[in-house]
C-alpha cells in the first residue's frame, strides 16, 4: 500500500465515523426537538427549526437541515424559533424568538447545552425527568428574554446575562 493510499484509507475511515457521529446527533436533536414541542404543547405553525445563523430562512425547517457543526465546539447548532401571541387564538401581537440549543456526544453520552454561552452537560434522552428538565430550562431563558423591558435598558452598555437567543 502506497503512502498516498494510506492517507485516502485514513480520511475515509474518518470520514464514515464522522458521518456515523453525525447521523446520531441529528437523530438526538430531532428527538430532542419533537419532544420540546409536544412538552410545550405549541401549535402548528408556532414552531419552527432553522440554522442558528439563518432564522428568516423558510425552506430549513427539518433538522438535519438547519443544524451546524461547529469545530470551537465539536456539538451541533440549531435555532428552535417560537412565534409567541395573545392567547386563546395566539393571533396578533406576534413574536418570533429564536432558541438557540446545540447537541453532540462525548464519551458515548450525548451532551446538550443551551446557546453558546452555556457548558456542555450529559443528558439521558431516555429519562423523562432529565428531558423535561432541559426543555424548562429553555422555556426559562425565553421568559427572561420577555421580562426584559426598553427602559430597563437605559444607561447600559452590555447586557452581561448570556441567554443564548438571537432577538
Amino acid at each position: 500500500m502506497s503512502k498516498f493510499d494510506e492517507m485516502c484509507s485514513t480520511f475515509a475511515g474518518e470520514y464514515n465515523t464522522f458521518i456515523d457521529y453525525r447521523q446520531r446527533c441529528w437523530e438526538h436533536l430531532a428527538f430532542i426537538v419533537k419532544g420540546f414541542s409536544d412538552y410545550c404543547d405549541i401549535p402548528i405553525g408556532s414552531f419552527r427549526v432553522v440554522p442558528p445563523d439563518e432564522p428568516k430562512d423558510e425552506n430549513k425547517n427539518a433538522v438535519p437541515l438547519a443544524a451546524q457543526f461547529s469545530n470551537a465546539d465539536g456539538l451541533w447548532h440549531i435555532g428552535l424559533v417560537i412565534t409567541l401571541a395573545e392567547t386563546p387564538k395566539h393571533v396578533f401581537p406576534r413574536l418570533h424568538l429564536m432558541s438557540e440549543i446545540a447537541l453532540g456526544k462525548r464519551d458515548g453520552k450525548v451532551v446538550v447545552k443551551y446557546g453558546w454561552a452555556d457548558s456542555p452537560r450529559e443528558i439521558d434522552l431516555g429519562d423523562e425527568v432529565q428531558c423535561r428538565a432541559f426543555y424548562d430550562g429553555i422555556v426559562e431563558r425565553i421568559k427572561v428574554c420577555l421580562v426584559k423591558r426598553p427602559q430597563d435598558l437605559i444607561g447600559k452598555t452590555t447586557d452581561k446575562t448570556p441567554v443564548g437567543f438571537k432577538v
